[in-house]
Order: C-alpha cells, then sequence, then structure tokens
C-alpha cells in the first residue's frame, strides 16, 4: 500500500483531464473515489485499490464491438451469391474488328523482298516500262484486281477450311463446342 501525500497540487486543466480519464476507465467505483480523493487532496487513508474481478465487466471499445460484429455475421454460400446476381459471369463476345493478318502478312513479306509495297503502284510502274502512257492505268487497274482476287480466293480457301475442320469435329463428336465460334467466324469474314 502507498501512501500520497497531500500536498499535491494540479492545475485545473490537469485535474479536469485526470478526472475525464476516471470517468472513461473502466475500473470501480470505489477505485474511482479513492482517486478522486486523492485528486482533491484531502487527508489519505490507507486505501486498498483492489483489481477487479473477472466477474466484473470491463466496458468495451467501440473498436472491439466492429471485430465481434464481423463474427456474427452470417456467411453467404456461393450458390446464394450467384442467385443474387453479384457473381456473374460475362459471356464471351468475339471482337468485331478483326484485322485480316494473313494478307498483312502476305503485304509485309512482298514489301521486304522488294523494297516496294503492292498498296504501292507508282513504285511498281517505275520498274514497268515508262514509255507505254497506258501502262500506269494499266498497272493501277491489275494491281486492284489482283488485290480483290487473290482477298476473294483467301476468304474462300479460309472458309472451306473452317467447314472442313467442323465436319472433322461433327465425326468426333466435338462438333456443338465450336459450331457457334466457326459459324461467327464465317459471317464475320463474310462482312469483311
Amino acid at each position: 500500500m502507498t501512501k500520497h501525500s497531500s500536498n499535491h497540487q494540479f492545475s485545473p486543466a490537469t485535474s479536469e483531464f485526470l478526472n475525464n480519464l476516471l470517468l472513461d476507465s473502466g475500473i470501480s467505483q470505489r477505485q474511482k473515489n479513492v482517486f478522486k480523493n486523492i485528486l482533491a487532496g484531502k487527508e489519505e487513508k490507507d486505501y486498498k485499490i483492489f483489481r477487479q474481478s473477472e466477474s466484473m465487466k470491463i466496458k468495451s471499445s467501440p473498436f472491439e464491438k466492429d471485430i465481434n460484429a464481423d463474427k456474427l455475421v452470417k456467411k453467404r454460400q456461393l450458390n446464394e451469391i450467384v442467385r443474387s446476381g453479384a457473381y456473374s459471369i460475362e459471356k464471351y463476345k468475339p471482337c468485331e474488328n478483326r484485322r485480316n493478318l494473313s494478307l498483312e502478312k502476305e503485304k509485309l513479306q512482298l514489301a521486304m523482298a522488294t523494297r516496294k509495297s503492292k498498296d504501292d503502284p507508282i513504285a511498281f510502274i517505275e520498274s514497268e516500262s515508262k514509255e507505254d502512257p497506258m501502262a500506269e492505268l494499266k498497272a493501277k487497274t491489275y494491281l486492284k484486281c489482283k488485290e480483290d482476287l487473290d482477298e476473294i480466293s483467301m476468304l474462300t480457301n479460309e472458309i472451306q477450311e473452317r467447314r472442313d475442320w467442323l465436319c472433322e469435329m461433327e465425326r468426333l463428336g466435338q462438333a456443338e463446342k465450336y459450331r457457334k465460334r466457326i459459324e461467327n467466324e464465317i459471317n464475320e469474314s463474310h462482312h469483311v
């Protein structure tokens, strides 16, 4: 047991702070009275400051309430979450702006091999005879027709390859997995 001398003098702000601290603390009323007497500077007796027994409830802080609230929340099952719409899987949508990669590859190969591109008819014409005034017009129309024919034949070949592959999958019994995808690709190539 400790004896405190009665000559403690606290400033008004300090004593107000200590009083507020006593009010907020989780100690018993008897312990609060002992501390108040000490702060007031009253004549002291031998005070026994008892520890709180387990039966006494300690005030819980707001943080503890939040932690305990998390434990009380019922956890939902996956099928409940799916039914509520919170977890939905987006369906696959094929890209609409598809580039013809094989055509671009062919153009690049030609440009690298000859250092001239199909799109540049002037470079093609310069290599032809410059004497014929109609050679320029002929070369332009020839290139346009050839590009159109090449593109059409390439598209028909791709479509036929996809149809053949789909027939092969039908024989194996796996066609249903790929049918819509292949048909979408064929339709996209028709629109290009």
